[in-house]
């Protein structure tokens, strides 16, 4: 039965500190981990630190998952690096075909859980191919892409460890194909048994904490304006945004306060439940081929669009999503009913102003790179690869539940703003 595990890396500078602590009162007996690719950080965190036994890039969380299981017959893999690939996946499903298991634990983030989904469904089903399975459609209910419809054979429990990506109750999975990001979306794919515990994610460092609060959020605001969102959405898509609002400042300023990272804990399901149901959309697009490209974190790129997204999908479209029981373009209106919600307003223009600059002030407030410029992207590779960014976030299947259908010119504009940002970075409604 193998236990599928990533442990967050942690700052050089946190983890020293606080083994040291640690090894001044008997710490021989103890086990030292690290978390890094310098090995001039990893010497020094030697020389800091005095324990018995120091891992080096080495899950420690094993020990203590073993003890939960009641088997000994445990087997781990630990080679999930973010936005899995192809290889990475293969590698999982040749343990799982030599273990046999009957259950796996996937302990991570949501690139862990990820690839535990897409592993158990090639070990279950190896007949199934990926260009098969991401087949783009219009209704992620109704295409033609054939995924199984039996039971498991395998039951899979999704411990997160970050507090965003939602992956532990959604039907997604994402994973990297050549230099595109690929994404799985089926309901058989949702983990049976989700534990969600805000003590898992004390030890995240601020850049993962901060990357995956906003990626929830933007689950969030997306749900809230998908041509799927119903009232049940709406009520995770309210509660998610306006817990996250309040408690993604605080775990930024105190990593520890435990109140506040119970609140980002359950805003990520939350919102996790808000786009298992209404699914995401042309912000998500955006991220996934800027991320697949440029290397950035999938939060980080989100948060680079989310402004410009708002602006564009509370704008007058050109197009817009066919869908049933959505004739008439509502989410200028919805952006109001939230923003009303979580910081007042009489009037839905100044909710929705209310909204709009509540979100830029966030970024602002957690020190978030504003545009892709900023995040590090030399300007000639961008403009090298706008052509083919736009193509593929045209082609990402997020744009499917999108209110605004965007053109192939809107997504390049989008990707501009994106690089360049605006005269004046602060969010108004239009």
């Amino acid at each position: 039965m193998p236990v599928l595990g990533l442990v967050h890396a942690r700052s050089a500078q946190h983890g020293i500190a606080a083994a040291v602590l640690v090894t001044e009162h008997g710490g021989l007996g103890h086990t030292a981990a690290i978390y890094a690719n310098d090995d001039d950080v990893v010497t020094a965190y030697g020389l800091a630190v005095r324990t018995g036994r120091i891992l080096v890039n080495a899950p420690t969380a094993v020990g203590q998952m073993r003890s939960k299981l009641r088997t000994s017959h445990v087997q781990v893999f630990s080679e999930v690096q973010p936005e899995p690939d192809e290889a990475t996946i293969r590698r999982g499903v040749a343990l799982l075909e030599r273990a046999q298991p009957d259950l796996v634990v996937a302990v991570g983030g949501g690139s862990v859980i990820d690839a535990a989904k897409a592993m158990r469904l090639s070990y279950e089903h190896p007949e199934k191919n990926l260009e098969d399975l991401t087949l783009p459609f219009l209704d992620p209910r109704k295409r033609v892409a054939d995924y199984p419809r039996n039971a498991h054979t395998v039951q899979l429990v999704a411990v997160p460890t970050t507090s965003g990506t939602g992956s532990e109750v959604s039907p997604a999975a994402v994973l990297t194909v050549g230099d595109r990001k690929e994404t799985l979306v089926d309901y058989c794919l949702v983990p049976e048994v989700a534990i969600v515990d805000p003590l898992l994610t004390l030890s995240m460092p601020p850049s993962v904490t901060v990357d995956s609060g906003i990626d929830a959020l933007t689950h969030a605001l997306e749900a809230a304006v998908s041509i799927f969102a119903s009232p049940y959405t709406d009520a995770y898509c309210v509660q998610s945004a306006r817990l996250i609002f309040d408690a993604l400042p605080k775990v930024f300023d105190d990593p520890g306060d435990l109140g506040a990272r119970t609140d980002m804990a359950n805003a990520a399901t939350l919102a996790g439940l808000a786009f298992a149901n209404a699914f995401v959309g042309t912000n998500h697009a955006l991220a996934h081929a800027v991320g697949a490209t440029f290397g950035i974190a999938h939060g980080r790129a989100n948060a680079v669009f989310l402004p410009h997204v708002l602006r564009y999908n509370a704008g007058l479209p050109s197009k817009f999503m066919p869908a049933p029981g959505y004739s008439a373009y509502i989410a200028p209106d919805k952006y109001a009913q939230l923003g009303r919600v979580v910081f007042g307003g009489r009037e839905p223009e100044e909710s929705r102003r209310r909204l709009f600059q509540g979100v830029a002030e966030l970024l602002d407030r957690l020190q978030m790179p504003r545009t892709l410029k900023a995040v590090g992207v030399a300007e000639d590779e961008f403009l090298e690869a706008l052509p083919e960014l736009a193509m593929n976030a045209f082609q990402d299947l997020s744009n499917r539940t999108n209110p605004r259908m965007p053109l192939v010119s809107e997504i390049t504009d989008l990707l501009k703003l994106g690089y360049y940002g605006t005269d004046d970075q602060a969010v108004t409604a239009k």
